[in-house]
């Protein structure tokens, strides 16, 4: 066979690919079951906004920031700050929206008419904007996902509702409060979407938080590569006056405003939360090694850390609210202004110099710690 045979055979093979692939990615044609049968078996270990797999940074040393903007639905959640997108427009920041499939329905007509603008990013906020996990934990008084195919109709449903009005498919999504297990994760991969977070939390959804409480919070997280997260949804909020104040100062020292779109590929896991790969899959068979890990500040509320090696670790300003440490090993660890409360202790091996500090912080277990020299 010639050449010319050759190449025409090659289009026929890529086209019929290329359709099969786009079938499976892109018509919504979700298969639960298989899902089902490849993950059914396994029990979360890790429970966090940094859980391994969650992107929280652009890598980078280019003065970039990402602005994200959550628009969560539900009774409290379904307002629209027009003030602060029309500011977003007038002077040409380009900004990522998460959205769910509750406030779409509930402001429709404004979610096309944002869709139309180039300088927004719209991405995924889930259908309910619920915390994505296996089984059913609730976090902020909002009940989490309870099985497989709880978590895939949260991230898929409103996904293909995302497409089906604008045409394009979101790639990113986001977990109604940030949290999400480490089987989520797995879920959200199959879904062909990238989980973001986000590593500067001003906290403009407290409404006790003034404008000036937002900006400092802001400007003291703005690093090169920080993605930021606001909300649209709560117009009486500071974050319009917040906003701008930062926008003119983050430009005059540099910096460009960012979607997150443009930078897929530089998406890169939390700095301060040293979890690998490895790590990870420690965590699933009970030997999880983070001897000397840099975890200073990290968010970890919740995680499961049973049976962890914790020898050295620098746990400095870490949130280690409602952790489980049973049995594990946190001798020598540096545990200066960590957040013990509500965290299990039992069987775990901790240094005495540590054990008026502990006993202040509302642990469970605190008599069966066993206390080291």
């Amino acid at each position: 066979m010639n050449i010319g045979g050759w190449k025409q055979i090659f289009r026929i093979f890529f086209f019929w690919f290329s359709f099969a692939i786009s079938s499976v990615l892109f018509s919504g044609d979700v298969d639960y079951a298989y899902l089902e049968r490849e993950l059914g078996s396994y029990q979360p270990t890790v429970f966090s906004q940094f859980t391994p797999g969650v992107k929280t940074f652009i890598k980078t040393r280019k003065k970039i920031i990402a602005l994200t903007f959550d628009a969560c639905g539900g009774k409290k959640g379904q307002g629209y700050h027009k003030e602060l997108i029309e500011f977003l427009v007038k002077n040409s920041v380009p900004s990522t929206l998460f959205i769910s499939g509750s406030w779409i329905n509930s402001n429709k007509a404004t979610f096309i008419k944002l869709s139309k603008y180039k300088l927004f990013s719209i991405e995924n906020h889930g259908t309910h904007h619920r915390p994505l996990t296996k089984d059913g934990r609730m976090i902020y008084g909002i009940q989490g996902t309870n099985s497989i195919r709880e978590m895939m109709e949260e991230i898929d449903e409103n996904a293909a509702s995302i497409e089906k009005l604008t045409g394009r498919r979101p790639i990113f999504y986001r977990p109604g409060t940030g949290y999400i297990d480490d089987i989520g994760v797995e879920v959200t991969r199959y879904l062909n979407q990238v989980v973001v977070n986000f590593n500067v939390v001003p906290g403009d959804s407290n409404p006790q938080f003034s404008a000036r409480v937002l900006l400092n919070a802001m400007l003291r997280g703005a690093k090169p590569g920080a993605i930021i997260i606001l909300h649209m949804n709560q117009p009486k909020s500071g974050v319009l006056s917040a906003v701008s104040s930062f926008v003119r100062i983050m430009r005059r020292r540099g910096y460009l405003f960012v979607k997150l779109a443009d930078y897929r590929n530089q998406l890169a896991g939390h700095e301060h939360f040293s979890f690998n790969e490895q790590h990870y899959l420690l965590a699933r068979s009970g030997k999880l090694n983070l001897q000397r890990a840099n975890l200073k500040e990290a968010g970890l509320k919740g995680l499961k850390l049973d049976k962890a090696d914790l020898r050295w670790a620098d746990l400095h300003g870490a949130d280690l609210r409602d952790v489980s440490f049973i049995n594990a090993n946190l001798s020598g660890a540096y545990l200066v202004n960590a957040d013990f409360r509500g965290a299990d202790l039992k069987g775990s091996v901790i240094s005495s110099r540590w054990k008026k500090y502990i006993v202040s912080q509302k642990v469970r277990n605190f008599k069966q710690i066993r206390w080291v020299y």
